[in-house]
C-alpha cells in the first residue's frame, strides 16, 4: 500500500506560486518604493512553499518523487520570487 499526500498538500504551492504572479501583477503599478503592505505578502510566500514541500514529503514518507518535485519547483520558485520582488519594490537586487 502506497501513502500518497493529500492533493492539497501537493498542489498547493502550485497554488501559492501562481497567487504570488497574479498579486505581483495586480500590485505592481500601484506600489511604490518601501510598501511594506505589498512586499509582506510576497515575503510570505516563500517559507510557505517551502513548509508545503517539506510537508507534502513528509506525507509521502520521503518517497524520492516529492523530493525532487519540491527540489525542482522551490528552484523555480525562487527565480519567480525574487523577479515579483523586484517588481512590486521597483528595486534592482
Amino acid at each position: 500500500m502506497t501513502i500518497k499526500p493529500l492533493p492539497l498538500v501537493a498542489y498547493a504551492p502550485l497554488g501559492v506560486t501562481a497567487s504570488l504572479v497574479v498579486w505581483t501583477f495586480i500590485v505592481s503599478p500601484r506600489s511604490k518604493y518601501g510598501d511594506s503592505w505589498a512586499i509582506d505578502p510576497a515575503l510570505a510566500a516563500l517559507p510557505l512553499v517551502v513548509g508545503l514541500h517539506v510537508l507534502a514529503a513528509y506525507q509521502a514518507r520521503w518517497r524520492s518523487p516529492f523530493i525532487a518535485y519540491g527540489l525542482l519547483h522551490c528552484a523555480v520558485f525562487f527565480v519567480i520570487w525574487i523577479y515579483c520582488l523586484m517588481m512590486i519594490s521597483k528595486d534592482s537586487l
